[in-house]
């Protein structure tokens, strides 16, 4: 094993492979890596055209066949409004064949070009002659003509990275934000005047960050975008200013980011112009009903009229008119055709634009409409309020997907001009309560019935596994009882209801314990068992976010057989977390030939800072712990 280490003084010219670096076949600092980035080095200028010309130079050293999917590019830029090009790419792979490096150029046959729609167009290619231990780069020029499109960086990678380093030269006409993300340090920040050579003649600033032996980032259990954590640099226009010649503000405050979305074509203005919604509201509600009444009813077939067509937008693509007579579109077709409805109907109802889970936090020193990715509706009635998402017919009014719980949303009030911030919540709470009252036979084999009664999310989700009647009973063995292989459901009875109201239902059921000669040993967590820690790690530097709060409690009360009697049964616990967010509970009564047990767990707080993250693992571990315990019966001797 060799570990050539990288230093700012090494040559990187395309081509410029050292037998070393090939040679190397772990990387001695996470030797679980498919690959390691040797370095990616950006160089981005904008001219006195007011354009940006921005270059990348990456090399990566492929470990195991899981690094190939780093051999493949891609990559998509806008034609027009603004023009945007990607030109001069240059790739080749090296590899090490009888101790000579031998190089295989990308064919340019082999890069594709796609055209996506009217505006976008996606480059993409895969490099040749891969295999464990090549050495892959490539290079690439993007141009576009506007100061707007200055290139994000990424130093932080989903595999570790060597060196990364990003130079920027800006003239001194142009005024830019800066955010930095992630955890990691910079091992060097330069910034010093520079001034350009040739025709055009201009004075600015010459930028340099560069960060070395990043680690890398990966998803963690409960964690939100990783795009939050990951050590990256954002730039964000906000002015420029040629004195005498032209002063142009980029940057915007929120109330105009919230007036722009109440005048766009495709937003607010489509919450003016629906005058056939009235017709559509005479067959869904009545003078009679209640404000609550009438939301229910117009989400109801708003969500059941409307297909959703997979894609997130805050903007509608179309007349929401033809939209509605399509009985399809994309997330602003359908929500704010729902909060068109509400109104049309006389409630107080709102547009709420958000970033979902998954598309990352907004960061509010940029105000920028594309942070957002969805809309949702907003709906007062007296001193009450709802969210609401109708793109799931499944799905009740007073449950937001979990995606779309991202903190904080920005609330379009058309009508009073009013733009602001507002946290999102589902108001209502996620708990399940499981009742068994079963038989043990002498046999090993535990009889009874289960009750269960759910809201929330537990409620959402079940109901969702319970589309299929024939896969109902399959469904409860694989997603309830702890040991579907030696459990068999009899018999399931769902009670009819609401999609808000709580589910219900009972199945008949015949668990099979472990036997040795006259010895019965059962876990009588036959329900929600945990048998996997999700916090594996002995650190961690993100937070935890769970998508929402909850509470489980399972009671099981059972009777043993005549002539047996209870030889071991586990001791009752209690413990939670240091600030008692996270709560167990199992208690144990036996009496006579009845043995209950209550198991009481719940998480009353989404967010966790990583300062809490051994405290969380050893409650989990706790937990798991005590979940394996056993019951242990002994039939009596004669």
């Amino acid at each position: 094993m060799f570990i050539p280490q990288l230093t700012e003084a090494q040559k990187r010219d395309f081509g410029d492979i050292s037998k070393q670096m090939i040679e190397m076949d772990v990387y001695e600092k996470d030797s679980t890596a498919s690959a390691v980035v040797i370095f990616d080095v950006g160089d981005a200028e904008l001219d006195n055209r007011l354009e940006v010309e921005f270059r990348r130079h990456i090399r990566i050293k492929i470990l195991t066949d899981e690094g190939f999917t780093y051999g493949d590019f891609s990559k998509r830029y806008i034609e027009k409004n603004p023009e945007q090009d990607i030109t001069k790419i240059k790739a080749a792979t090296y590899n090490l064949e009888n101790g000579e490096i031998v190089k295989t150029e990308l064919d340019k046959d082999d890069i594709l070009i796609d055209k996506e729609g009217e505006d976008y167009t996606e480059v993409k290619f895969t490099m040749p002659a891969l295999r464990p231990g090549s050495i892959i780069e490539y290079e690439y020029l993007f141009k576009s003509e506007s100061p707007i499109d200055l290139p994000d960086w990424d130093f932080q990678k989903s595999i570790p990275s060597m060196w990364s380093e990003y130079m920027i030269r800006i003239p001194e006409w142009f005024r830019y934000l800066k955010v930095s993300r992630g955890y990691e340090q910079f091992f060097s920040i330069e910034e010093k005047p520079y001034q350009s050579g040739g025709r055009q003649n201009y004075v600015g600033t010459e930028s340099t960050w560069i960060m070395k032996d990043i680690p890398a980032i990966e998803e963690a259990p409960y964690m939100k975008s990783v795009d939050n954590y990951r050590s990256a640099i954002k730039f964000q226009l906000a002015s420029i200013t040629v004195p005498g010649v032209v002063y142009e503000d980029y940057l915007s405050d929120w109330p105009r980011v919230g007036g722009a979305l109440a005048e766009s074509s495709s937003h607010g203005k489509t919450l003016k112009r629906n005058k056939f919604l009235a017709k559509v509201l005479e067959d869904i509600i009545s003078e009679e009903d209640s404000e609550l009444e009438k939301m229910k009813k117009i989400y109801s077939h708003v969500s059941s009229h409307m297909n959703w067509n997979e894609m997130l937008s805050f903007n509608a693509s179309q007349d929401l008119e033809d939209s509605y007579k399509e009985g399809d579109g994309n997330s602003a077709d359908i929500n704010l055709m729902l909060v068109n409805m509400l109104k049309e109907a006389g409630l107080s109802a709102h547009s709420v634009v958000l970033s979902t889970t998954d598309h990352g936090d907004v960061i509010r020193m940029f105000p920028l409409i594309s942070q957002f990715n969805h809309v949702i509706a907003y709906v007062e009635i007296g001193n009450e309020f709802y969210f609401l998402d109708a793109k799931n017919e499944k799905r009740p009014f007073n449950l937001l997907p979990a995606n779309s719980i991202n903190s904080v949303g920005f609330l379009i009030d058309i009508p009073k001009e009013q733009f602001k911030w507002i946290n999102i919540e589902n108001k209502d709470e996620n708990n399940l309560s499981i009742y068994i009252d079963a038989t043990m036979n002498e046999d090993g084999r535990l009889v009874g019935e289960l009750n269960s009664k759910s809201n929330g999310y537990y409620a959402h989700y079940t109901r969702e596994e319970f589309e299929d009647e024939d896969d109902i009973k399959e469904s409860i063995k694989q997603n309830t009882f702890s040991d579907p292989v030696n459990t068999v459901i009899d018999s399931v009875n769902i009670k009819e209801s609401e999609l808000h109201e709580d589910l219900r239902y009972s199945a008949h059921f015949e668990v099979s314990a472990n036997t040795s000669g006259n010895v019965i040993y059962l876990n009588p967590m036959i329900v929600e068992r945990l048998v996997d820690n999700p916090f594996k790690e002995e650190e961690r530097v993100f937070p935890i976010d769970f998508d929402y709060t909850f509470d489980e409690t399972v009671t099981l009360r059972f009777t043993i057989p005549e002539g047996w009697s209870v030889d071991e049964i586990p001791t009752s616990k209690i413990f939670r977390t240091p600030d008692e967010s996270a709560n167990y509970r199992k208690l144990f009564q036996a009496a006579g030939n009845t043995i209950m047990m209550q198991y009481k767990f719940s998480i009353n707080k989404h967010n966790y800072n990583p300062e809490d993250y051994l405290f969380l693992k050893d409650f989990f571990k706790t937990l798991i712990e005590n979940q394996s315990e056993q019951i242990v019966l002994k039939k009596n001797e004669e």
